[in-house]
């Protein structure tokens, strides 16, 4: 018998979420540059892409948890975040009927605490509260909680420097102390952390988070 392998089926598929719809070519010669002499050695495929961009909220899903993950990851790095929160939390209490319900409500909350800057502390704080809190589950969870002393200290140091750079700070410092719980690292004092500048923080959160997406892959 002679010698065979069998090579596996290759699909393109692209999962595309970001700010704006997709733009970029819907081919995989669109996407190289290859000469039109070499066109012919060069295996040309569809992309078969899946862009939230452009689905209708109606579209995206049957099933609840499915939904609603995919409504977050549509909405999360565009500014209606704040307009789509309290629907998506509502939907995440739908799942306290499941025996994981919690931590996939918490890992969601952990997403949106960390990868998404469209929502306020106060907005998310006060989504888990109307529309979570009151279907039982056991708030604050840590992401709340960061978020929670991110916002009273953000008001603290708002009354001597200005209740907009005070928020600011306030938010860096819930977050940086959230990914350092992911991390299992030592979270830092706020206290200590208040001390930095803005431009200081924004450094130390930024390589906590890709040191969390990093432990991810």
């Amino acid at each position: 018998m002679p010698w065979r392998v069998d090579l596996c089926c290759v699909i393109p598929f692209v999962f595309h979420h970001g700010r704006s719809g997709w733009t970029a070519g819907r081919q995989v010669w669109d996407l190289l540059d290859v000469p039109e002499s070499l066109q012919s050695y060069v295996p040309n495929m569809e992309l078969q892409i899946l862009d939230l961009h452009v689905q209708s909220d109606e579209q995206l899903a049957r099933d609840l948890q499915l939904r609603t993950n995919l409504l977050l990851l549509k909405y999360a790095q565009r500014p209606e975040l704040a307009e789509h929160l309290p629907a998506i939390c509502r939907q995440m209490a739908e799942w306290l009927s499941e025996p994981d319900g919690r931590s996939r409500i918490e890992a969601a909350l952990n997403y949106i605490a960390n990868f998404t800057d469209q929502v306020s502390a106060a907005q998310l704080s006060t989504a888990i509260e109307n529309e979570i809190r009151d279907r039982s589950i056991q708030m604050p969870t840590i992401v709340q909680q960061r978020f929670l002393e991110g916002v009273e200290q953000g008001k603290t140091i708002g009354l001597t420097q200005g209740i907009q750079q005070g928020l600011t700070q306030g938010q860096w410092i819930g977050q940086i102390q959230t990914l350092q719980e992911l991390l299992g690292q030592p979270v830092s004092p706020s206290a200590e952390l208040t001390a930095r500048s803005i431009a200081e923080l924004t450094e130390l959160a930024g390589a906590l988070k890709a040191a969390v997406q990093g432990k991810k892959l």
